[in-house]
Formats: structure tokens, sequence, C-alpha cells
């Protein structure tokens, strides 16, 4: 059985070099194995899946591969098995993706001399570059095609700027695809001590604001000593508060959505009409999220 894991996570993992998705769940098979089985069964089907990697696609990526999902797959099969809570799971596999994927650009820089950082910076300046061409093939009078031209340049700067920040919330973004694939199937084959909470219910720490406010105090405190780049710490700072509002403020609406008391037809068709919103509506469920962290309308900090 091992080996027929560890082949399919070979084969996964070599589709996954033009699919990219498919790499974020490599992860999961072995997790799976390990609980219907233990510990150790995962970690013999990992060292023959990098031998088959090896084999197909060479050291160099098999090792690249590996540092995606050995790490996670024993970490999150450990804390499953102990019981931790579904949040304090995805924090801290989040914070072991964010350690793999850095362990990840090292390996690319000093094996394939890949800049991982640098591409993705030259990857968003030339999306942005493309857009201008197809906004100046429109016909649009001068005066237009400036206005773009400047508002491209400024959300490619910003971008470049967030890099960082976008790196974490990516590894939250690999953490929870993988432990919501893992409810599922663990629940769907009888293993019900994990599951992953409805979004719903996500909730930030009451005490966000404070840490918030601290975090901002912080910058100017930079920003008055001259001691670092204060417009990349405030900025990146800014991206990833406004980020976890975001979410809280997001699901806050799912939640009200999804206790309204109509047709669950209409509250699938509200739910598009939000989703198809959210770039517009990124603002407002941002600051519907402080609101909700001050005032709790689901009164989830009794339940």
């Amino acid at each position: 059985m091992a080996i027929l894991v560890a082949i399919l996570v070979a084969v996964l993992g070599f589709i996954g070099l033009y699919i990219t998705p498919i790499l974020l769940l490599l992860p999961v098979p072995f997790i799976v194995f390990g609980i219907k089985y233990e510990m150790k069964y995962n970690i013999v089907s990992m060292i023959l899946s990098i031998g088959f990697m090896t084999l197909i696609m060479g050291i160099s990526m098999s090792l690249v591969l590996a540092i995606l999902f050995v790490p996670l797959s024993i970490f999150i099969q450990y804390t499953i098995e102990k019981e931790y809570k579904s949040s304090h799971v995805l924090l801290f596999g989040a914070g072991i993706v964010l350690i793999s994927l850095f362990l990840r650009f090292i390996i690319l820089e000093y094996t394939l001399d890949i800049d991982v950082t640098n591409e993705m910076e030259v990857f968003i300046r030339k999306f942005f570059e493309n857009s201008m061409k197809n906004i100046e093939n429109r016909g649009l009078s001068n005066n237009e095609v400036l206005q773009f031209r400047d508002m491209f340049k400024s959300v490619s700067d910003y971008l470049v700027v967030v890099i960082p920040t976008m790196i974490i919330v990516f590894s939250f973004i690999i953490s929870y695809i993988n432990l919501l694939l893992l409810s599922i199937i663990l629940n769907k084959i009888g293993y019900k001590k994990f599951k992953m909470g409805k979004f719903m219910y996500f909730r930030l720490p009451s005490n966000i604001i404070l840490g918030s406010a601290v975090m901002l105090i912080g910058s100017f405190i930079i920003k008055y000593l001259k001691i670092l780049n204060y417009n990349t710490i405030f900025m990146n700072m800014s991206f990833i508060l406004s980020i976890v509002f975001f979410l809280q403020g997001l699901s806050l609406i799912i939640y009200w959505v999804s206790n309204m008391k109509v047709n669950k037809a209409i509250k699938i068709i509200v739910m598009i009409i939000v989703i198809i919103n959210i770039p517009f509506l990124s603002g407002i469920l941002s600051m519907l999220g402080v609101i909700d962290v001050i005032f709790d309308f689901r009164k989830l900090k009794k339940a």
C-alpha cells in the first residue's frame, strides 16, 4: 500500500510541474495513509515517493517537491492525532508551509539559479505591461491612457512591495486547503476526531485591534527613528491587516446569508453576487470585519 501511495504522489508531483495547483495537495495522500495506519508508514511512503520522483525528475526537483510535502504531512498528522484545535493546526501548519517555501526558494536559487522573488516581481510587472498594451489598443484618448498607466504603475509597485506578505497569505491558503480536504476525506473514511470549522464561524482574536494598534504605532516609531524602510514595513502591515479583517467581514456576510430565512436558491444568488463584486467590496468588508471584532455580531465569543 505504501508503494501505491508513493507512486500516486510521484505521478501527481510530475503532473504538478505543468498544473501547479496539484502541488499544493501533495501532503494529503500521505496524511490520510498515515492516520489510517501509522506515522511510520507515512514516512516510508514519503521516502519511496522521493525515490520515484528522483528517477522521474532528478534529485534537485525531487528535493524541491519533498520540502513542500514532507514537513507539512508529518506535522499535520501529528497535530491531528494529538487532537489539537483546528485553528491551531491551521496556524502552525501555515508556519511550516512558510518555512518550507523559503527553503524551496533557497534550493531553487542555488541549484537551478532561479530567484523566486525576482521572478514574481518580473511576472507582476509584465502582467501590467501587457494589460497596458491592451488598453492602448482600445482607441482611448491620451488622457485616459495616461490615467490607466499611472494606475497600473501604482498597483504593480504596491504588489511588488507586499510580495513578502503575499507569501505569508499564500502559506495560510495552502494550509487551509489541505486541512479542508483532509477534513472531508477523514470524515468519509470514519475518522471523526478532526473537523475544520465552517468558514462562516471564522473569528479573529479579540485582541487583534490592540495588536493592530501596536503594529501601526511601531511602524511610526520606525519612521521617526529612520532605522528601517518605513514605507515597505507600513505597506506590508497594512496589507496583511486588510486581508485578515476582510476575511472576518466575508465570514460575517456568509453567516448572515446562511441564516437568512429565504429559499436556498436565493442564498446562492446572493453569495454569487457578493463573490463577483469582491474586488469592489473589499474595503467595505474589511471595515465590517473591524466592526465585527469589536461588537461580535455572531456572539461567537460565548459559543
